[in-house]
Formats: structure tokens, C-alpha cells, sequence
């Protein structure tokens, strides 16, 4: 049992997802990934299947956004991804990869309504991320334009 739990931690530890020219480790994909999510808008309603492929594809260009900002800028930006998810212990007792849905976007909001113009800028770059691919994204537009005939303000 604990040869099993070490080769899962090793495992987690050493996957690597290949984006651009660089490497974002596995716990930082997961965290982009829980973010993301808590960044999403809900609207428009789109199918599971395409939503979760979005929210894929979504995760996909804000780690490549971030993979290719300049060392002086991406690393301390990696570094503030950690302390993101690590201080959510502080408040709820576990990372913030391991919180529910609902505490994961209260935990965010909070960061995006913090005094400290840094703790928000920090959120501020993955939501205008997130928002600028996901309501540029071909299902997307196709839905809501969708949704504008339905509702009467169509063209």
C-alpha cells in the first residue's frame, strides 16, 4: 500500500504537460485547471461534453500564456500560483486544489476583492485569460447567438 502511494506521488510529481517551449508541472496544471473552472462563467448553457473540451482548451492557452511570459515575470508569477493555493489553508484548512467547487470560487472572489492591488492583479490576468478565449471560442459564440435569436433580440 505505501510502494502504491509513493508511486502515485512520484507519478503526480514527475507528469509534465508539454505547452509551448516550456513545461508547466502537473500541480500547476491542476491548480490552473480548479481556477479556471472557478472562472468560468456559466453562461452560455453549453452540452457537459462541449464545456468540459472548452474548459480543456481554456486551460490549455492560460498555461501557455503564462509558460511564455519572460522569466522575470513568469516565475514570480508561478511562485504567486502557490501561495494561492497554499493559503487557502489558512482559511479553509486545505489547498485550494482540494476544495469544493463553492468554496474554490469564494476563495477566488475573495482574491479578486482583496485591498492588496497585487493579490488582485493576480487574478485579474487568469480571468482576462479565461474570459478572452472562452467567449472567443467558436461554440461559444455560436451559442450565444443562439441564445440572442431565442430570446427575441436576434438579428
Amino acid at each position: 500500500m505505501e510502494l502504491l502511494q509513493e508511486a502515485s506521488e512520484w507519478a503526480k510529481t514527475t507528469v509534465e504537460v508539454a505547452i509551448g517551449l516550456r513545461l508547466i508541472d502537473y500541480n500547476n496544471y491542476n491548480l490552473l485547471t480548479c481556477l479556471v473552472r472557478a472562472l468560468l462563467p456559466n453562461e452560455p448553457r453549453l452540452h457537459p461534453t462541449q464545456r468540459a473540451k472548452i474548459e480543456q482548451e481554456v486551460v490549455d492557452f492560460v498555461a501557455t500564456q503564462i509558460t511564455t511570459m519572460p522569466s522575470f515575470l513568469r516565475i514570480p508569477y508561478q511562485i504567486a500560483l502557490q501561495g494561492f493555493n497554499w493559503l487557502a489553508v489558512f482559511r479553509y484548512g486545505c489547498w485550494y486544489t482540494r476544495l469544493d467547487a463553492n468554496r474554490q470560487q469564494r476563495y477566488t472572489l475573495a482574491w479578486s476583492n482583496s485591498r492588496i492591488r497585487m493579490i488582485r492583479d493576480f487574478v485579474k490576468l487568469i480571468r482576462s485569460c479565461v474570459l478572452l478565449y472562452y467567449l472567443d471560442h467558436p461554440l461559444v459564440t455560436a451559442q450565444l447567438e443562439l441564445d440572442q435569436v431565442r430570446s427575441g433580440h436576434g438579428k
